[in-house]
């Protein structure tokens, strides 16, 4: 790869993916040999890309198809991550990243339950207004001399509303 770091091939990598979700160490290792000017992979790394590829295809995720080709990591360091990163770092950036989704998940479902509550209280206050127009109208006829069944009629109607309201 030459002066290009493997943090910068990733950057690169999760910079071009759609859900900026970093690349596997199959996808680095892929990409970091192959993409060379003029230059035929040689008859090993052709083998290794052809023994990564069918493993995917039997259904491996990608972290168990590179420990299987590549076999065990040593300790102190984790392949195709670069010099800095070791697995207790990467561990952390992983518990790190789900902890921060899933607190995106709860921001997002408080956000719509929010939501939901100002529009019911937004109808809760038009009904409100409704039962106060109603309110009005009644105590304006039984100034004017409002028979008994029309009160009773305003009286139901007034029920129905409070009813609708709770």
């Amino acid at each position: 790869m030459g002066p290009i770091s493997y943090a910068r091939v990733r950057k690169e990598m999760r910079e071009m993916n759609e859900n900026k979700e970093s690349p596997s160490q199959v996808d680095v290792f892929i990409a970091t040999r192959t993409g060379r000017k003029g230059k035929e992979l040689d008859l090993e790394t052709q083998a290794v890309f052809d023994k990564l590829k069918h493993h995917q295809e039997v259904g491996d995720t990608p972290e168990n198809a590179f420990c299987a080709v590549f076999g065990k990591e040593k300790s102190g360091r984790v392949r195709c991550y670069g010099r800095a990163v070791t697995k207790t770092s990467l561990q952390k950036e992983r518990e790190i990243a789900k902890i921060k989704q899933q607190h995106t998940k709860k921001f997002n479902s408080l956000q719509n339950e929010l939501h939901e509550t100002k529009t019911e209280l937004h109808e809760t206050k038009d009904r409100i207004q409704n039962l106060q127009s109603l309110v009005k109208l009644l105590l304006q006829k039984s100034s004017h001399g409002l028979n008994i069944e029309e009160t009773l009629s305003f009286m139901r109607n007034l029920v129905i509303v409070m009813d609708l309201i709770c």
